[in-house]
């Protein structure tokens, strides 16, 4: 199997070469401090997925993200009892390089939890914050493959505009 796997050129992502470590890349990130609470749950996640310090005097690179959050019904009942609500969370980031300034990749990530409403407000709130929760990981899942993918793709130019 793995004889066939080489031969039509499959490569693992983190595979070391000489010319490419995209693990050590993606450690010299480092993650701007974050806003507010959702930006924050992402930011944490992401230090686990980079595994970075990160420290802005042994990084190469600076990852600033924005998040934007909303929380819609998608549920309810004739007497207007809400049953089911919808968490959805879009994150933009721009990783820059350190040195330079310059934005090297550019993007975002949406992602969405449903979660189950009842007359309990306790239990509503722990499930929003767990759905919070659910998509903040997702969303630092999905930078941090689309930052691994650009490295091992050829690695990390300026985009044309600079910005």
């Amino acid at each position: 199997m793995a004889l066939m796997l080489t031969g039509c050129g499959f490569e693992p992502l983190y595979a070391s070469k000489p010319d490419s470590d995209v693990a050590a890349a993606l450690s010299s990130i480092s993650v701007d401090a974050p806003e507010d609470r959702e930006t924050q749950l992402v930011t944490n996640a992401l230090f686990l997925g980079l595994n970075t310090t990160g420290a802005k005097g042994e990084a190469r690179y600076s990852l600033r993200l924005k998040s934007v959050s909303s929380v819609s019904n998608l549920a309810i009942e004739r007497d207007s009892r809400v049953t089911r609500a919808n968490y959805r969370q879009t994150v933009s980031y721009a990783l820059s390089d350190i040195k330079t300034g310059r934005i090297v990749l550019k993007g975002n990530s949406t992602r969405a939890a449903s979660y189950n409403k009842v007359a309990s407000e306790f239990a509503n709130d722990q499930a929003e914050l767990n759905a919070r929760e659910r998509t903040s990981k997702a969303i630092a899942e999905d930078i941090r493959m689309q930052i691994a993918l650009k490295l091992k793709q050829g690695g990390l130019e300026a985009d044309e505009d600079g910005k």
